[in-house]
């Protein structure tokens, strides 16, 4: 099942934004610092958010078939890999848009990180999480969805958008709906 609410990017500011305690979490991970995606930025969050008017989270809500085999880990990033595809395509078809992916960037094959190199090696390519730049999902769940963050063996549940120049009409979002959940 997909959820989508589109906002202003000051309310999504507003609503959940928390650097420090993100950051906080960010550096507790075994990951921290591998990617360049993750904190860390050398930018100022707010400034890059303000070259949008307005985004579009979605909450995608995927069902575990239990006769596939796999960790939760696997389903997640299994269905993370089509969903980053798909959205950097539809990218191309919104002008002014700009992903926000589930999770780490991980769209260069193989996947690069900050251990061998000094910059991401395709820039045009990065694409950041609502995590990465301090948004708690928790909080973008419970406000926009009315749903908590929950980890089961039979849903994986992501959270991703599009930072939008325009805002979208419901017909554009409703046609999006049916492009991420097909």
């Amino acid at each position: 099942m997909i959820l989508m609410h589109q906002t202003s990017i000051d309310h999504l500011l507003d609503t959940a934004w928390d650097l420090d305690t993100i950051e906080t979490y960010c550096r507790a991970c075994s990951n921290y610092d591998v990617h360049f995606s993750c904190p860390h930025h050398d930018f100022s969050i707010p400034d890059f958010l303000h070259r949008y008017q307005s985004v579009l989270v979605a909450s995608h809500a995927i069902a575990i078939d239990p006769a596939q085999p796999g960790t939760l880990d696997d389903h997640f990033y299994s269905n993370k890999t089509r969903l980053d595809q798909l959205l950097l395509s539809l990218e191309k078809t919104i002008r002014g848009s700009k992903a926000l992916i589930a999770g780490p960037c991980q769209n260069c094959q193989p996947s690069c990180d900050t251990s061998h190199l000094p910059s991401c090696p395709q820039p045009d390519l990065l694409r950041y999480s609502f995590e990465s730049l301090g948004f708690d999902v928790a909080a973008l769940l419970k406000s926009y969805f009315d749903k908590e963050l929950t980890f089961n063996q039979e849903e994986v549940i992501l959270v991703y958008g599009l930072l939008l120049a325009d805002p979208l009409a419901d017909k554009q979002i409703d046609r999006l709906k049916g492009a991420l959940g097909g």
